[in-house]
């Protein structure tokens, strides 16, 4: 009966201390999502629906976004998709040129799954603007007859450091 106890008391301890679910309601639907300890969540924060933010590493943090789009069900069509990759690569190249950047790697056009969210049309790049490496994917999926957009910008360093609490809150987003 104590190992019981025990075993329920780190049980809490470890749920207290990883993560704290919180609801978000946008549009017609409804997202739980655990924000990782030491992050914080922002509604409206910047334009966006929820901004989440890491913790602070030489002065930047990765962020994650989630937004409603305008977007209807024909624009994750995945043959325009891999067809509209070309462009959205010579996007971010005129971008990073305009910012002084470097492009790294381009990471073409995909289908992921997370825990909870499956079908999840994604896109990025890494780049490196004044040393610092970056990590920048789009993630867009569909709820509630809607589409949302994730954004997601991290460095390597924060990759280095927050890449499970980073993970963890994406595998953790749940869409009702």
């Amino acid at each position: 009966m104590n190992a019981n106890y025990i075993r329920l008391f780190f049980q809490l301890l470890l749920f207290i201390s990883v993560a704290h679910a919180s609801t978000y309601k946008i549009d017609d639907a409804k997202f739980i999502i655990s924000t990782p300890k030491g992050w914080q969540a922002a509604e409206g924060f910047f334009g966006s629906n929820v901004k989440f933010m890491g913790k602070v590493q030489n002065n930047l943090r990765p962020v994650i976004a989630l937004d409603a789009t305008d977007l209807d069900r024909k624009h994750l069509d995945k043959d325009k998709l891999v067809d509209g990759q070309i462009d959205y690569r010579k996007g971010r190249i005129k971008w990073l040129e305009k910012n002084n950047g470097t492009l790294v790697e381009f990471y073409p056009y995909s289908i992921v799954n997370w825990k909870h969210i499956k079908n999840i049309h994604a896109i990025g790049y890494k780049y490196t603007i004044r040393k610092t490496e970056y990590k920048e994917i789009n993630y867009f999926f569909e709820c509630k007859n809607k589409i949302f957009t994730i954004s997601t910008l991290i460095t390597k360093e924060q990759e280095r450091n927050q890449i499970k609490e980073f993970k963890g809150l994406l595998d953790s987003i749940q869409c009702h």
